[in-house]
């Protein structure tokens, strides 16, 4: 019987040991007063860069010796920018040229570049074309500057000659 009571009273006591020390460990989770709660850190995504150059002519369809008049538009992905310091508009070299430049009077203009920006062309003889354009300017979505090209094309244009030629039969009285 003696022995039952020491051991009672040695579980008793690893019992109570155990209260005190669960005790003890939530005090010390529990913030004390006054103080700032925990601050979770969300993560975010940096944005990817995105840009689309549009090339929209006044019209589709028209007659040698007119003018045509082109908007060059930039639009960039929400959360970039993207300044450029060069804008190139022309026909791709792979057709033959039938515009010539009249404002600008060359196919490259340099900063600053107010978008939307507007070329006028004439004309110059018959056939379809289209027009390539290209920027060239610094990216930035993150902090980080880094060079970027963006191109665009316009579609079809058709030039129609202003000379037309009408064959009406000849009628001939022979004597």
């Amino acid at each position: 019987m003696a022995q039952f009571r020491r051991l009672t009273t040695i579980v008793a006591a690893v019992l109570l040991a155990a209260v005190a020390l669960a005790a003890a460990l939530a005090l010390a989770r529990a913030p004390a007063a006054g103080a700032l709660p925990a601050l979770t850190v969300t993560p975010t995504t940096t944005p990817i860069f995105s840009a689309t150059l549009s090339l929209i002519p006044d019209r589709q369809t028209l007659l040698v010796g007119e003018t045509l008049t082109m908007t060059a538009d930039l639009t960039v992905g929400e959360g970039c920018i993207y300044p450029i310091f060069e804008l190139q508009l022309r026909q791709p070299s792979s057709e033959t040229a039938i515009f010539s430049h009249i404002t600008p009077p060359g196919d490259l203009i340099t900063g600053p570049i107010p978008l939307p920006s507007v070329w006028t062309f004439q004309a110059t003889q018959p056939g379809t074309a289209t027009f390539e354009g290209q920027t060239f300017g610094e990216k930035n979505c993150d902090g980080a500057w880094i060079w970027q090209y963006v191109y665009g094309s316009s579609a079809a244009i058709t030039v129609i000659s202003t000379t037309h030629e009408i064959r009406l039969p000849a009628v001939m009285k022979e004597e």
